[in-house]
């Protein structure tokens, strides 16, 4: 009667449904999924416009010298056609029959045609070149006008898409959020239920085992009872299903941007002032931590025009990694050794990404030389 009355009690101790159904966490996580994936979208386009933006700076800058080139041929094209112009008033044609008349012999008129033939197709000549410069000067101003209008959109659609990304990742964050409760939650559910089966599938088998078993024959007064066996320990196994400890979770390797990050292969890209891109650009929201990616040592950290807040890590594969335009540091010192995972700084605008969207510009050199992180960095993020 006692084990019925325990698996009763069992029964009505169940645990309730689950706060988060499976159809629930599948939708949450197909909706984080859509948010990755505009996320995605948006900093590719972000980064081809970039890229696109630097080449039309530098495009520009060409345009504007060679303008100014042209200008200094047009204004000594217009000069020599000015002098010729002035002789050719105060001479005129008088001057030029007078010449021909002058002529001593057959000879000297041939000789005194030829001179001015020769003058002529200067003329002819200095007036071509001229005209060829004021051509050449206007297809410059036009090309020059496209570029800055192409430059104008450009940073139109840049500042867009900023406003696209800060939008998406703080809804990024909501929903990560979301989606590890869910997780947990859903995680806790799943395991007392199949504790509450466990328990219950233990009681039915006393209760069947009660109901078959013969009585016990009676013991003698002068036998003594049969101590108890003590019940076994649990194996180690055993222990960690039932929620034991577990294995150690391995940090080497974790991402650098310890959130919602998007980021394509820009290394090599064009970047202003005629350089190109040697790290990975990691797109996250405002203040996402920043974590060192392998176990290792802070160098150094700094601060410069060009790259803002930066930070330099050793690592103990021997590589050095760059953070920069960070928007703060944690409290790890120069010279502390850390592990991967452990906070560095935070995700921000500074140095020249002022303006721009937030984003973690990441770096791997070997031997002092960068190479391409990209890889890393995904695998590194999953």
């Amino acid at each position: 009667m006692a084990v019925v009355l325990t698996a009763v009690a069992l029964l009505a101790l169940a645990a309730p449904a689950p706060a988060v159904s499976e159809s629930e966490l599948v939708q949450a996580r197909n909706e984080r999924a859509a948010v990755q994936k505009e996320l995605n979208r948006t900093v590719a386009a972000y980064d081809a416009a970039q890229a696109k933006l630097a080449e039309t700076q530098a495009s520009i800058a060409a345009s504007q010298e060679s303008l100014k080139v042209a200008e200094v041929k047009q204004q000594e094209a217009q000069l020599r056609l000015s002098a010729r112009a002035d002789v050719m008033f105060r001479r005129g044609p008088v001057s030029i029959f007078q010449f021909l008349v002058g002529a001593e012999d057959l000879n000297d008129l041939g000789m005194r045609i030829k001179l001015i033939e020769g003058a002529a197709k200067q003329d002819s000549s200095t007036i071509a070149q001229a005209s060829r410069t004021r051509s050449e000067l206007t297809t410059l101003q036009q090309q020059l006008v496209s570029e800055e209008e192409q430059q104008r959109t450009l940073l139109t659609d840049m500042s867009e898409q900023t406003q696209s990304l800060t939008a998406n990742f703080s809804k990024a964050q909501v929903l990560e959020t979301k989606l590890a409760t869910d997780r947990q939650a859903a995680l806790k559910a799943e395991q007392e239920k199949a504790a509450t089966a466990a328990a219950k599938a233990d009681a039915d088998k006393k209760a069947a085992a009660a109901k078959v078993a013969p009585p016990a024959p009676a013991a003698k007064a002068s036998a003594s009872p049969t101590p108890a066996k003590a019940p076994a320990s649990p194996t180690p196994a055993a222990a960690t299903l039932a929620g034991g400890p577990s294995t150690p979770v391995v940090r080497q390797g974790s991402c650098p941007v310890k959130g919602p990050v998007a980021f394509t292969d820009t290394y090599g890209a064009p970047r202003s002032g005629g350089r190109s891109h040697q790290g990975v650009d990691m797109f996250a929201a405002m203040g996402t931590p920043v974590a060192a990616i392998v176990d290792g040592t802070l160098l150094r950290r700094v601060t410069s025009t060009l790259g803002g807040m930066s930070v330099y890590l050793k690592g103990e594969d021997g590589s050095e990694y760059f953070y920069t335009h960070l928007s703060g540091y944690s409290e790890v010192t120069a010279g502390q050794k850390v592990n991967a995972g452990t906070v560095l700084g935070y995700v921000g605008n500074s140095g020249n990404a002022s303006g721009g969207p937030p984003h973690l510009h990441f770096e791997i050199r070997r031997g002092g030389v960068p190479i391409n992180p990209t890889a890393t960095a995904r695998a590194a993020c999953g």
